[in-house]
């Protein structure tokens, strides 16, 4: 029997392994890293319109202070938040445009009711 290149050949196997398991390993962090960034942004627009969210109301409430404004944009260190207001009867419609200093976007709308001082609904 010939034994010499079994060896080599068993050597080669393993080395093959363990550049795939690397490769996979790599391929695995990186994709990882991209999800962990997507989250922060995320989260970021989130905060983003949930702070927006706040001074609006603040602003809707307290119109004897403040002159209600039906379009504009608040800037953040996070990012901006533009917004537009419609007066309806006995509610207000709020569009909301939140955008971090990546250019991520995310949009939402509520419904503030007059009477209650509550915000009814609220679509991304």
């Amino acid at each position: 029997m010939n034994e010499k290149g079994f060896i080599l050949m068993l050597m080669l196997i393993i080395l093959m392994c363990l550049s795939l398991a690397t490769v996979t390993l790599l391929n695995l962090y990186e994709h990882e890293k991209v999800f962990a960034n997507l989250e922060q942004e995320w989260a970021t627009l989130d905060q983003l319109l949930v702070t927006a969210t706040a001074e609006i109301v603040e602003m809707i409430e307290q119109q004897e202070k403040y002159t209600l404004v039906s379009k504009s944009t608040l800037v953040y260190k996070e990012g901006m938040v533009t917004f537009e207001i419609e007066q309806e009867e006995s509610h207000y419609n709020v569009f909301l445009t939140s955008e971090t200093r990546s250019s991520y976007e995310k949009k939402v709308s509520f419904i503030f009711n007059i009477r209650t001082g509550r915000i009814e609904s609220w679509q991304e």
